[in-house]
């Protein structure tokens, strides 16, 4: 009788282990499953038309028009930073409920989630409908990780993502630092006021009439390319035909660009007006040096 009872009790005791592991095990899948699921499933990247992001103490506010590109609608419609744009949706679109931290909303404030410290995100579709909204609060205990909450809801979580590398961007940041951008091969012809003329022969290139070699052009060619303004600076600076101290012409086979140059006053660097465009620009002395090399013998050399 007690080897039965002791049997039973064995059984019992391991059937109950077996159940509780394996609910363990159930529950334990079922949280990971739960923290692999995305916030934003919804919609796509290609979806949103309007993007207002909000700190305590700016705004940014991106929209884009029907078939159109991104621009900033609250620095006058200026063109947006585009890769930019698709790296903030990218991220957007991979957010998962990693951690559950806090379902309590007296715990905002202390995972920065609220208006008083947050960032807050509103996405918009074209029927101006949101497709998203939602805060991101301080960084979390560690590298890569940040609170974040879905408005209107208590749950805090954190996850495991960056985020304020996207959405902590002040406003010039979000503007598309291209100043120009042309093909090499379209370029016919380069001319700088009382410098030189850089124009297109045949198949090579002449240098104040004469023959330079192919790797000088290139260096010319490529700052001219895709030219970036390094900022968008914010003082007054008279810049015209006049007052440049440089006047740069780029002859193309569908259009000519003239750009006005100027050093700062105190400082190295140069600043940038295209005829025709009243935004400011600034170029390094680097980039200029490129633009304008020294004429030196070196690089007015015959081609053998």
């Amino acid at each position: 009788m007690k080897k039965i009872i002791g049997f039973i009790a064995i059984a019992a005791l391991l059937g109950g282990y077996i159940y509780f592991f394996d609910n363990a095990v159930l529950d334990f899948k079922k949280q990971e499953t739960e923290q692999s699921k995305l916030l934003y499933a919804t919609f796509k990247a290609k979806h949103p038309h309007r993007i207002i992001i909000k700190t305590p103490d700016s705004e940014v506010e991106l929209e884009r028009p029907w078939q159109g590109k991104w621009t900033l609608a609250n620095a006058e419609g200026y063109p947006a930073d585009e890769s930019a744009i698709d790296k903030m949706m990218e991220t957007v679109l991979t957010i998962t409920k990693d951690q559950l931290i806090s379902n309590n909303p007296q715990n905002w404030d202390k995972f920065d989630v609220n208006p008083a410290k947050g960032v807050e995100v509103i996405i918009k579709e074209r029927n101006d409908r949101e497709i998203a909204h939602f805060w991101v609060g301080k960084m979390g205990p560690s590298f890569g990780t940040q609170y974040f909450r879905k408005n209107n809801l208590d749950e805090v979580y954190l996850v495991n993502q960056n985020l304020s590398q996207h959405f902590t961007r002040p406003l010039d940041a979000w503007k598309d630092r291209t100043i120009i951008k042309i093909e090499q091969a379209e370029i016919e012809a380069v001319r700088v006021l009382d410098n030189y003329d850089l124009l297109r022969s045949g198949s090579g290139w002449t240098l104040n009439e004469e023959e330079i070699a192919q790797e000088e052009v290139n260096v010319i060619l490529g700052a001219l390319t895709d030219l970036r303004t390094i900022d968008f600076p914010t003082e007054e600076v008279e810049l015209t035909p006049e007052t440049a101290d440089n006047v740069i012409t780029i002859e193309a086979k569908d259009k000519t660009h003239t750009i006005y140059l100027k050093q700062e006053e105190e400082g190295e660097n140069y600043y940038l007006i295209l005829a025709g465009n009243s935004t400011l620009f600034k170029i390094s002395s680097v980039k200029k040096g490129e633009i304008i090399p020294e004429l030196t013998e070196m690089l007015i050399r015959e081609i053998e």
